[in-house]
């Protein structure tokens, strides 16, 4: 199963649950006509605004990964490593081996 399929079960299962807190504190505020429940109800409907918007989101997303064309292979290759010349220089800087990274500086070894 794909990725976005399984975050799309979840925010459906959030959307769900949204709703239905949102539905059980707008019954609480008709009853008790509080304003600060219907308050909290509008606040839990924002948040299940925010479940559709990623819904869609994720939607959107996951097409645009069906239809991006597949890398070719001279994208594929990584970044020349730095060679050891410029790690044995005398200005202090990073840098980066293969297996550690080490700070080089006057007197130090790469």
């Amino acid at each position: 199963m794909p990725a976005s399929a399984l975050v799309r079960r979840v925010l459906f299962g959030l959307l769900a649950a949204n709703l239905v807190v949102v539905g059980a504190k707008l019954a609480v505020a008709i009853a008790s006509k509080s304003l600060a429940v219907f308050g909290s109800a509008l606040d839990s409907s924002v948040d299940a605004l925010n479940n559709v918007l990623a819904l869609i989101v994720v939607r959107v997303a996951a097409k645009a990964t069906r239809t991006t064309p597949t890398a070719t292979a001279s994208s594929k290759r990584s970044a020349p490593s730095p060679s050891s010349a410029s790690c044995r220089s005398p200005a202090s800087s990073w840098c980066v081996g293969r297996s550690t990274i080490s700070r080089a500086g006057p007197g130090a070894s790469a």
